[in-house]
């Protein structure tokens, strides 16, 4: 399982570099031909102007598509990073390599990108998030099963379609015993516990202390415990260029 799990994500690094050869490909051969089947005196075999220009356009850009991308290989290696410590710089090759594509594509390939507003970045932001309890619940799992270590904890299965049986149950460390055998990796789980109260509980938290260090009314204590409040300061420039001229 874990060759099949490192196999897809490292086929991850090469993908956006295939698909996007791949589309040249596709685009280069549908002109070559447009180019071949012109009449005498034109320069394309198309009838309409729509048709011209979806010919010779480059593709829409599905910036929804990107992020399902990002989401896939950050979740899988949060999840499975913990057991195959591999995953973590094949995931950071593939997001490079996805970042090197999207960025070349987004120059010379794609066409204008609508005007997306906040939301779904927001929104994606707001998924991933959750990335890092998938990291501390499941390597917590990991670290505190000792059929991965020895083979002592193993238990023979009579029937080959008879259920595993792991005999490791996370929630052991509420228990002295299972706290004791868990050792440092009980650290795994308090982390878990403070970042899903951050989540879960994390704004009202900033509020309520925004407004406690407020009320001394000293800028500079402000400046040092809570400088998101200074953010109120600021003068948005709304006089910028077309997204294609702020993209240098």
């Amino acid at each position: 399982m874990g060759t099949t799990i490192c196999g897809s994500m490292a086929l991850n690094i090469v993908l956006p570099f295939i698909t996007e050869f791949a589309g040249a490909c596709i685009r280069g051969v549908k002109r070559l031909l447009d180019y071949v089947k012109r009449g005498k005196g034109t320069k394309t075999s198309t009838k309409t102007i729509q048709a011209y220009i979806n010919l010779y356009a480059g593709p829409e850009y599905f910036l929804h598509a990107k992020y399902s991308s990002i989401l896939t290989i950050t979740f899988i290696t949060m999840i499975y990073g913990a057991g195959m410590p591999m995953l973590f710089p094949i995931a950071s090759a593939a997001l490079f390599s996805l970042f090197i594509v999207e960025k070349y594509c987004i120059y010379y390939i794609y066409k204008a990108p609508p005007a997306y507003d906040e939301k779904l970045n927001t929104k994606a932001l707001k998924v991933l998030s959750f990335a890092p309890l998938m990291l501390l619940s499941f390597g917590f799992w990991i670290l505190t099963n000792m059929q991965l270590i020895h083979n002592d904890e193993l238990t023979a299965k009579e029937k080959a379609d008879d259920a595993y049986m792991s005999n490791h149950f996370w929630l052991e460390f509420l228990t002295a015993e299972g706290r004791k055998d868990c050792g440092g990796a009980i650290l795994l789980i308090i982390l878990f516990f403070f970042e899903l109260i951050r989540i879960l509980f994390g704004t009202p938290i900033e509020v309520a202390w925004n407004a406690f260090i407020s009320s001394f009314g000293d800028k500079k204590l402000i400046e040092w415990l809570a400088p998101g409040l200074l953010h109120d300061d600021l003068e948005l420039d709304e006089d910028i260029e077309l997204y294609q001229n702020c993209l240098d």
